[in-house]
């Protein structure tokens, strides 16, 4: 590195263009220009042919830094142009590359994207959506993907026969995949049984969505850590994907009510296998009625129970009791908190915590007192840390009038609120006005003094 000082006279200093006060060479500069804002390394690659080349290779090694993936359509279309004006020199720069926008695309941005992937052999990040579309209108964009051998990341919406073979024959060290399979509404079924095969030494994220009729079998994959899993009307159960996916620590399985579903059990020893599918897993999430059909059989850390209408007593007693749990997370509604107690009651070892997520009918939300005073009673005899309500609002004045009410509850009063009482093991409660727009209000509790209180710990989404 050479840095050059010039002693200038007081006259000479205004005089800027024919007097620098500090030369740098371009291993400084090109060093500089990694931790500039985008417009500020706009402005230096505007400098010299030099500077703008350097800087071509920092804005594609850091697309996403530089949100060009946040680009309106027409303009990531144009930077889509741009690496491909020179692309055996741009695009072996290129680390990420996100299509989220292409709902309809024409045949010339498809191809320009293949002719970009094909020139990109140290990508490590692809996100692309409607990609069996994209595929349809650059058939040769296959074999492009075939040559990304340093891939990490990958997120496949809409994907559909011919990306299945595709995924098949990938080789890389892939790390996270998103894959959205969509298959035809009736039979012949896609066949999905060997996606990512190539890549199992490596994978330790999975999620997996089904849409329509495909046959998948998956693994195994030793190294996985994380499922996440959107089964069409079939469902592999426990024992599959516990052969699948030995060092498996956290299993999220979403559902729809609507959906019957068909669990997919292993041919030979039949039923679902009295074994623990697992050691011990850190965090299963799902329906307990699924659950308990796909044959779930394991500890866990903690297990997480959405609200599903069909999970009676039996269902949930035995989820409960066939997959012991350190914390438990239920979602119901108020009446059927005693039967969620009754089935924690009978876990084979007491359950550390409980966390109920509840919801509660309009003509509840103005008497939320007794509301907590009833969850506490029901809830004296378990080690409840938890309450998240969810009311429901018959009118728009209704979330007003129940957040001053629990204000005036649980933060106005010098008493402390009688269901604290009982409920001696809560650390802390949430009122969610709107779960999808995230409004909610949330308290701890504090117990440094003679009488627990509620303390006000944060509130989002909304001025209460």
């Amino acid at each position: 590195m050479r840095i050059q000082f010039r002693e200038t006279s007081r006259a000479s200093i205004s005089d800027a263009a024919t007097v620098p006060l500090l030369r740098l060479n371009y291993d400084i500069l090109f060093w500089i220009m990694k931790f500039l804002e985008k417009k500020d390394l706009l402005s230096f690659m505007s400098c010299s042919r030099a500077l703008l080349r350097q800087g071509t290779k920092v804005l594609l090694v850091n697309t996403r830094e530089y949100r060009l993936h946040k680009l309106p359509d027409r303009r990531y279309w144009a930077f889509l142009d741009f690496v491909l004006a020179d692309a055996p020199f741009r695009a072996r720069y290129l680390r990420t590359l996100c299509i989220t926008r292409a709902n309809h695309p024409s045949a010339m941005p498809a191809r320009a994207l293949a002719g970009v992937l094909a020139h990109a052999p140290n990508l490590t990040a692809l996100t692309l959506h409607n990609a069996e579309e994209l595929l349809a209108h650059a058939p040769h964009l296959g074999g492009a993907f075939r040559g990304l051998g340093q891939l990490k990341l990958i997120q496949l919406r809409h994907a559909g026969r011919g990306w299945i073979g595709l995924l098949e024959q990938l080789r890389a060290p892939l790390v996270d995949a998103e894959i959205a399979l969509v298959g035809p509404d009736a039979e012949p079924a896609l066949d999905a049984a060997c996606i990512l095969q190539g890549c199992a030494g490596t994978l330790r994220v999975l999620a997996l969505t089904i849409r329509g009729a495909v046959e998948h079998r998956l693994g195994p994959f030793p190294q996985l850590r994380k499922f996440i899993y959107a089964p069409s009307a079939t469902v592999l159960g426990a024992p599959l994907l516990g052969a699948a996916f030995p060092a498996l620590e956290r299993l999220d399985i979403a559902f729809d009510s609507k959906i019957a579903y068909r669990v997919v059990q292993p041919r030979l020893g039949g039923g679902a296998g009295g074994g623990p599918q697992w050691r011990v897993l850190d965090y299963v999430h799902g329906s307990a009625p699924l659950l308990d059909e796909m044959g779930l059989r394991t500890r866990v850390k903690s297990l997480h129970l959405a609200y599903d209408a069909m999970d009676g007593d039996g269902v949930l007693m035995d989820v409960v009791r066939n997959n012991p749990a350190e914390k438990v997370t239920k979602y119901c509604r108020f009446e059927e908190v005693p039967r969620i107690v009754r089935a924690v009651e009978g876990a084979p070892a007491p359950v550390k915590e409980l966390r109920l997520g509840v919801s509660i009918e309009p003509g509840m939300v103005r008497k939320l007192g007794w509301v907590l005073a009833k969850i506490a009673g029901v809830c004296s005899k378990v080690r409840l840390t938890q309450i998240q309500l969810y009311p429901a609002y018959d009118d728009e004045e209704l979330p007003r009038a129940m957040v001053r009410g629990v204000v005036d509850l649980l933060i106005g009063s010098d008493d402390s609120p009688r269901f604290l009482q009982s409920a001696v093991h809560l650390r802390g409660l949430s009122v969610i006005q709107d779960a999808e727009r995230g409004l909610k209000i949330n308290w701890r509790v504090v117990r440094t003094g003679a009488r627990p209180v509620l303390e006000l710990s944060g509130m989002s989404g909304a001025e209460f």
